[in-house]
């Protein structure tokens, strides 16, 4: 079976009928399957494209019109060309066909692969320097038709007239929110208000925040687009270096009252819009604790009142049908989950569990990399053959001098290229050897500097990537993360109040290993000790213990530093 892929990178181009037909006047008899595509070949992340792929069976055949219809970088051609490989497929390149096992087929393809390449990044280069250019001059035009503009084209050049009852509404709003009027006070003003020609166009409160940040309103534009989103968060100094005058937006709303919204923005507090202190969303613990009965997730409580009356909800709660009722504050709550996790990823063994696909996936590339070596090598051996045979050919006087010069550099040359391979895949190997080696010890460094630096909001993303569950039970907490590691433990005195110190049993895969104790005031734990009356063991475990308890420590420290 032969698939023809043809594809264009926009729906204006129509080159697919004649790459098609091209095609499948190569193929023949053969039968033959053309699928189309558009899209952008600078990635191999198309739908099309994928689907052949995956329906490529032994001794089917790709083929396409050019290289570049296939891939726009190397590395991706590469890549494709690896998948057929492993598939035993072929490939055909405008009638041509490539040998995947032949070094000078392979030659060939990635050089016109990196041509492709070259092309594609050549042409962004000079993309890139026309918009930073047309940037600086004022001359840029804005993605898009903006709310309040329509553009259009004379004599190859863009122009932007205003629309008048669109940029009356504009001015209207930016007025309006001058004098301290809310975002959303101002939607349900304008809710209901439809504008000829942007029957699309919504008075949302997010659409109108959006319109105030914008300083195209007054005439000018960022250099650096990703920056009108952040202007809440920038200087007025800051801003207006980044400053450009518009030559194509003429000015809807003046300068003066741009500035006065500007400043408005970031100074008057509008109770509509208020975003209160404990919001549950951020606190790294909501949701993270669950409910056994009902699974319901514990969250942090806040109140709409007074910053002194706040103190009092900076706790986590959750009621559920099975009566089951708990507050607690959420420092000594954070202290245990924060602790479990450190101790997780202290131990090789352990975090062996965790980056288990990493490691196969390191493997496999190893051995792939021992494949191509030995693949390498026989060629060398090949090419050595050959030599050889040209030697006796010149010695009985069957070639003359100069064709046995002109092979025997050429074959030459072939082998110094695969002896630099040869070289090149040996070291690789050898690195990857040891990365295999240190793997454990650099994700689990890895992962506790990243947890230490991180937001509570990001820190809560980290627990839910490694947690298998974490339950508040009538009688404590259970905690296991997806490697086996677990921490169990009763918290409650009288059922009320939580235990301070706490002690909690430590096991990985259902066996117990030791216990510690937490102190939340001074948010620091210790290992209790146990007699295993083996005087060598108990000074091994003693050692033990007390490292796990400075790094323990270290890292929390270093936690309440970030914060």
């Amino acid at each position: 079976m032969i698939y023809g892929y043809a594809r264009v990178s926009t729906e204006e181009q129509s080159s697919i009928p004649t790459q098609i037909a091209h095609m499948q006047k190569w193929a023949g008899t053969e039968p033959f399957t053309p699928v189309e595509e558009k899209g952008s070949g600078k990635s191999t992340d198309r739908p099309q494209l994928q689907w052949i792929l995956s329906k490529l069976k032994k001794g089917d055949t790709l083929m396409v019109y050019d290289t570049s219809r296939l891939a726009r970088n190397t590395k991706d051609a590469l890549e494709i060309i690896s998948t057929l490989y492993k598939k035993e497929c072929f490939l055909n390149v405008g009638g041509k066909n490539i040998d995947l096992t032949n070094p000078t087929d392979m030659l060939s393809f990635s050089v016109s692969a990196s041509v492709d390449t070259f092309n594609r990044e050549f042409q962004n280069l000079k993309s890139r320097d026309g918009i930073a250019a047309k940037k600086q001059s004022g001359d840029w035009v804005l993605r898009g038709d903006l709310f309040g503009w329509k553009t259009y084209k004379t004599r190859g050049q863009t122009k932007a007239e205003i629309d008048p009852i669109a940029a009356k509404y504009i001015k209207y709003i930016f007025e309006q929110y001058a004098t301290g009027r809310a975002f959303n006070d101002l939607s349900k003003e304008l809710e209901s208000v439809v504008i000829p020609n942007w029957e699309h166009f919504h008075f949302t409160a997010c659409n109108i925040s959006r319109m105030v940040q914008k300083p195209i309103y007054m005439g000018y534009y960022t250099n650096k687009t990703q920056d009108w989103y952040r202007i809440k968060k920038i200087s007025k100094h800051e801003l207006q270096d980044m400053l450009v005058k518009s030559n194509i937006y003429e000015p809807i709303v003046s300068e003066e009252l741009w500035w006065k919204c500007f400043d408005s923005y970031r100074t008057i507090k509008r109770t509509h819009t208020k975003q209160f202190e404990y919001r549950w969303s951020y606190y790294e613990l909501s949701t993270i604790f669950r409910c056994p009965y009902c699974n319901t997730g514990w969250a942090h409580w806040y109140y709409k009142g007074k910053k002194e009356v706040l103190e009092k909800y900076k706790s986590l709660a959750h009621t559920c049908n099975e009566g089951l009722y708990r507050d607690f504050d959420k420092d000594a709550l954070e202290m245990i989950v924060r602790v479990s996790l450190i101790l997780t990823f202290l131990d090789h063994d352990e975090v062996e569990c965790f980056f288990q696909n990493e490691r196969e996936k390191a493997g496999i590339e190893k051995n792939e990399m021992e494949t191509e070596l030995a693949n390498t090598e026989k060629m060398l051996a090949d090419i050595k053959k050959k030599m050889d045979k040209l030697t006796d050919l010149a010695v009985e006087d069957l070639i003359d001098h100069d064709t046995l010069k002109e092979r025997m550099g050429k074959l030459k040359e072939d082998a110094s290229k695969l002896t630099s391979n040869k070289r090149a895949l040996i070291n690789a190997i050898t690195q990857k050897e040891a990365l295999i080696d240190d793997w454990y010890a650099e994700l689990s460094k890895d992962v506790l500097d990243e947890y230490s630096n991180l937001s509570p909001t990001l820190r809560r993303d980290t627990l839910r990537k490694y947690l298998a569950h974490a339950y508040v039970r009538k009688e404590g907490f259970d905690i296991a993360y997806i490697n086996g590691k677990s921490f169990m433990t009763d918290m409650w005195i009288k059922g009320k109040k939580i235990l301070n110190p706490l002690v909690m049993i430590v096991s990985f895969k259902g066996n117990e290993q030791y216990k510690i104790k937490l102190s939340f005031q001074s948010q620091e734990v210790e290992i209790l000790d146990e007699d295993y009356g083996d005087d060598a063991t108990n000074l091994f475990f003693e050692k033990r213990n007390r490292h796990i308890e400075q790094e323990v420590n270290k890292c929390l420290k270093k936690m309440q530093q970030v914060e």
